[in-house]
Parts: structure tokens; sequence; C-alpha cells
């Protein structure tokens, strides 16, 4: 079973490795898989990681494809540097996805929300993630099949990009990514948890991810970025669908006008 843990970062994230090490080390102590960071140019030193160093950014997807080119494993555990966990990871319970993935011929697995429970296989841990869902392939922590994820990098391309318009894409290009997510109700114990949000949001700090730092011991890093505003989190956060509309019109238009309260 080839398997290997990729960071996906870039240097002007690089306030985040630190605490983002911290966490792994604190919540999976003993692992016999390699973890790769990504970065441009620059490193720290530590026993636990390997930096690979792409060079110049030339985007989310083009950084990541050449990352993957330079790690020998068939499957893939997708993170990113802001994942700051709060949760045991074992090996023993990535081995079960990957089992899980191997019996389906799966090709993607998501490990944290969205959940799609509607579409549970039968009385497992596991759904269906269809493609006719929104962010039935995201960014949020999974296990790739690597050969699925590199025939979908697009050249050039941010996250935000393939987030959005990636299901277009394997529709015209006539791509077929088998994908699944982790039920709701397995989430508990083998699902990836990390701080909520992520630790950044639109260039600042989430409160979650400022809330991460001061408590353990990074508070000196809070100085290198904004704080997302209090009110910004409240509604992020309005998931009611009597409310949500009404938090999504005022988040666009304090996104618009760069306001952060």
């Amino acid at each position: 079973m080839s398997v290997a843990v990729v960071i996906s970062s870039c240097d002007p994230f690089e306030d985040c490795w630190n605490p983002f090490i911290y966490s792994l080390k604190s919540n999976w102590e003993k692992s016999n898989f390699e973890v790769y960071f990504i970065s441009n140019e620059k490193e720290i030193e530590d026993e636990r990681v390997h930096f690979i160093k792409v060079g110049k950014d030339k985007g989310w997807a083009s950084n990541l494809k050449k990352a993957l080119s330079q790690i020998d494993s068939e499957y893939i555990f997708y993170l990113q540097e802001d994942y700051f966990l709060t949760s045991t990871i074992s090996d023993k319970i990535i081995e079960e996805h990957i089992e899980f993935m191997l019996r389906n011929d799966a090709d993607y697995l998501r490990l944290s929300a969205p959940f799609y429970d509607l579409y549970q296989i039968e009385d497992s841990s596991y759904s269906y993630s269809p493609l006719t869902e929104r962010y039935a392939l995201c960014l949020q922590a999974a296990i790739w099949k690597k050969s699925a994820l590199l025939r979908i990098l697009i050249e050039g391309n941010s996250g935000w990009d393939f987030e959005y318009n990636i299901i277009d894409y394997i529709k015209k290009e006539s791509i077929y990514v088998k994908s699944f997510v982790l039920h709701s109700s397995a989430f508990r114990s083998h699902g990836i948890s990390y701080v909520d949000g992520t630790a950044v949001r639109k260039g600042k700090w989430t409160v979650a991810g400022a809330d991460f730092l001061e408590r353990n011991g990074f508070c000196k890093l809070l100085q290198s970025r904004k704080k997302e505003g209090s009110v910004i989190n409240f509604l992020m956060h309005r998931k009611n669908p009597l409310v949500h509309p009404f938090a999504a019109v005022l988040l666009r238009a304090i996104n618009h006008y760069r306001l952060n309260f």
C-alpha cells in the first residue's frame, strides 16, 4: 500500500508551517507514511517532513503537479498548510480508508464536510459523492489516487479555480472520477478534524486559527497577518436555509468593500 501525506503550500504561507507541523506531531505521533510539504524556495528543518521546493510560484495546480511528479506513491493524503489538525489520526484509520478505495476502485475519498449522507452505501461508513452535487470534488482533507488527481490539474489554476470549475471541466473533457465521501456518522472516529473554517481565509487569520495560535504558543505569528472580523466569522457560520441567503449577500458586500469587522 503506497501512500504519501502531501501538504500543499507556498512561501507566502510560511507563517502556517510551524503551527501545522506542531498539530501534525500532536495528533499523529507515530506514522510510517512519508510527509511532504510543498513550497517555492523556502523550507524549515524538521525530522518529520520533507520539503519539495518547486521554484517560482506558477499557481496551485502547477505547483502541485510538479511536486507530485517527485513523489513515488499511488495514493495521496491531501492537506493544506492552514489545516491545523485538532483530532487524533492513525495509520490504521488511513489504511482502512485506502482498503475501501481499493475495493471500490475509488479515485477520491473526502474525509471531512461537505457530507452527502443521502447517498450512503448500505450501512457503511461511506457515501457516494456524485458529481451532480456542488463541491463533490473539493480541496478539503481527502485521499486521492494520484493518477486521477494528475488528470484534472490544469496548469496555472488556483485552488479556487479548481473548486468552482472542476466539475464543468471533467464533464467537458469526458473525464471520469469515481468519488466518495465519509458518512457524517463516521466523522468523529474516522474523519480528519482541523480548525473550523481553516486557519486562514482571504489572507487573514480566522477566529479559530487565531485561537489555535494563542492556545499553542504561537502568539507572535498573529502579527504576520490580520485577524478576520467577528462579524464575518458569525456570518460564515449561518447555514440555516432561511438565514444563509441573507448572510451570503452581506458577506459579498463586506468583501467587495474590503471591510473587516
